[in-house]
């Protein structure tokens, strides 16, 4: 298997982020989901979750990708 590039871990971080948005605009806000205290929690501990997957991704992007920009 290749080692990731730029490209990939970019990619990598925008289908977290649109996992991201799908999960709470289609799970985690949907009526059945937010009206039951039971599943109300257990979507929005996924929804942590997937949001601290999503901020170690653009992490992990930035320490390996980001140029050293020298101000004027």
């Amino acid at each position: 298997m290749a080692k990731p590039d730029k490209l990939g871990h970019q990619e990598a971080l925008h289908t977290a982020y649109i996992m991201t948005c799908m999960w709470s605009d289609f799970i985690e806000n949907h009526e059945a989901v937010s009206s039951n205290p039971e599943l109300k929690t257990q979507a929005e501990r996924i929804s942590e979750a997937l949001n601290d997957f999503y901020q170690a991704v653009a992490r992990v992007t930035v320490e390996k990708f980001a140029r050293n920009v020298e101000e004027p």
